[in-house]
């Protein structure tokens, strides 16, 4: 979709010269490279965007238009190097535009230079926050662990904990095989804020994969204390609580588990496998584990059901948008048909 930069397009005026009306030749061979580009004739788009750019006559915001046009094409053939430049022309132009350097990002992690994406990323963070997430991961990838951990921490207190963090954060800890300093660290941590959870969660990991299972029972059993209502708790207790043959808090903890909507469908599934395993070895547990089945079956699908509701709902509203929009753009492309505004971006 097109815009219009600003209102120039009430005006009366229009700019000719010898060679006619530049406004009108400027629109032809500019949305002549948009009917290419949508239809993949990427080639002729670009001869399409060089007329165009000599139409507009020095016209700075419908130059760095073309040249947005021109990168994207590139992008589209692969000739990513080539594109480079035309987005630096357009950022120089137009200033720190969001479109222009999500654009260029995609570039970069298209190409797996993550050196080059950083700075991007550090700047889309000021503008959207959602990319927090994209730098931490581009700081993991290129080996700047410390400040990948602190702003995994720092994603965790404004959003809460995630799979995927709490993965990259483990991935880290095991490319670094610095545990003992890792663990040194979140004991202080908890030392000085003992409520929070994924300190706690992180602790339990490392504990267990160190093979000190006696400290990472005591670590969730501390976390239990200080948070009884903390459902990822149980996670790690109902094992450390079948190890220790304590069935019946084993299986108080099972049952958290599988009400839980916190823990993914993986984790669940393990614990029902831990269970099964338990049960083989065990049989006098054989009626407790139907019941847990049953108990798994019956969460599983309200928790379905109630997803579906949800996914539902959303493409009913995306639906109605979708509708809204297309007559927005239709009333925007007859505006844009006869108007004499500068071009900015699709």
């Amino acid at each position: 979709m097109l815009f219009a930069c600003n209102p120039l397009w009430a005006q009366e005026e229009e700019v000719t010269d010898d060679l006619g009306n530049v406004s009108d030749a400027f629109q032809e061979h500019y949305f002549e490279a948009l009917k290419q580009r949508a239809i993949s004739n990427h080639e002729l788009a670009l001869e399409a965007l060089l007329k165009a750019e000599k139409a507009a006559k020095g016209d700075e915001e419908n130059i760095a238009a073309v040249n947005f046009q021109i990168a994207k094409n590139l992008v589209s053939v692969r000739r990513y190097e080539d594109a480079v430049p035309y987005f630096e022309k357009v950022i120089t132009s137009q200033g720190d535009r969001l479109d222009v350097m999500e654009a260029m990002y995609d570039l970069y992690y298209q190409q797996r230079d993550y050196t080059k994406a950083i700075p991007l990323v550090e700047k889309l963070v000021l503008k959207d926050e959602d990319y927090k997430e994209d730098l931490a991961n581009l700081y993991h990838r290129t080996k700047q662990y410390d400040k990948a951990l602190r702003l995994l921490d720092e994603l965790d207190d404004l959003w809460g904990e995630s799979t995927y963090r709490n993965t990259l954060r483990r991935q880290i800890y095991k490319v670094t095989g610095n545990t003992d300093g890792a663990i040194t660290d979140l004991q202080e941590k908890i030392d000085k804020n003992p409520k929070k959870e994924q300190d706690y969660l992180n602790l339990i990991f490392l504990y267990s994969e160190q093979g000190e299972t006696e400290k990472a029972f005591e670590t969730a059993k501390e976390l239990l204390k200080n948070d009884p209502k903390n459902e990822m708790v149980h996670f790690a207790l109902y094992k450390f609580y079948l190890d220790a043959g304590d069935t019946e808090a084993a299986m108080t903890s099972m049952k958290k588990v599988f009400a839980s909507n916190q823990l993914d469908k993986e984790s669940q599934y393990k614990v029902l496998g831990d269970f099964i395993q338990f049960v083989q070895s065990n049989p006098e547990f054989e009626d407790e584990l139907q019941k847990r089945w049953r108990y798994f079956q019956k969460m599983t699908m309200a928790r379905f059901m109630k997803s579906l509701e949800i996914t539902i709902e959303q493409k009913t509203k995306r639906k109605r948008r979708s509708l809204f929009m297309s007559k927005v753009l239709q009333k925007t492309m007859i505006i844009l048909a006869y108007s004499k505004a500068p071009y900015c971006f699709k």
